[in-house]
């Protein structure tokens, strides 16, 4: 009868054992207001494919002086209100970034992205390659072109990019993806753009 009973009872220690070890390894306590989350999800959001677009670059302009001073600042402009506000605090730039082809109108499935860059030279040149979302942030994809022999003077550059709204939409983190190259010998570029003179 003892034999029987302890065996009764280290069947009973077992499965007691193996039910608090599995509920150990999925039953953790979540913080309030938690979601639990399975590993499948973490994967998913971590291998978000890159989603680029189209997009067409309409302002390519540098000037000896700026209020932004950074090297690399991007911003994404939903609306005609951001876009003037925005040329009013950058006086340098301000009449290149409004046209005719600006208004609510246009915004209202379009957006701007701007792009601001500093170099310590006028012979160096920024080249969009690619902007892309990834991950929910906005990449810019560009290389920074630079020749043997460089000017002393530093020019602050401003990029300016037309979008589709739905493209952007949600984003708000610019994260920029930058390579640098050297020219090929004795090239020189054309003044405010990427294209060789020669």
């Amino acid at each position: 009868m003892d034999s029987k009973f302890n065996k009764t009872m280290a069947l009973i220690f077992i499965f007691a054992f193996a039910a608090i070890a599995i509920s150990g390894c999925n039953g953790q306590t979540l913080p309030a207001g938690s979601e639990p989350t399975s590993s499948s999800q973490i994967s998913d959001t971590d291998k978000t494919e890159p989603v680029s677009f189209n997009y067409t670059i309409v302002v390519y302009k540098s000037s000896g002086v700026s209020d932004i001073k950074s090297d690399f600042e991007a911003r994404i402009i939903c609306s005609y209100a951001e876009l003037v506000e925005f040329q009013n605090n950058d006086k340098e730039f301000g009449s290149d970034y409004i046209s005719n082809n600006y208004n609510d109108a246009f915004f209202e499935e379009n957006a701007v992205i701007l792009i601001c860059t500093k170099h310590g030279s006028g012979s160096i040149r920024d080249v969009i390659n690619k902007i892309y979302k990834e991950n929910g942030k906005l990449v810019i994809d560009y290389t920074t072109l630079k020749p043997d022999v460089l000017t002393d003077d530093i020019r602050y550059w401003r990029i300016m990019v037309q979008v589709k709204k739905a493209d952007v939409d949600g984003i708000t983190e610019v994260v920029p993806r930058q390579t640098s190259q050297t020219t090929p010998s004795g090239k020189q570029f054309k003044p405010d753009s990427t294209e060789y003179v020669n």
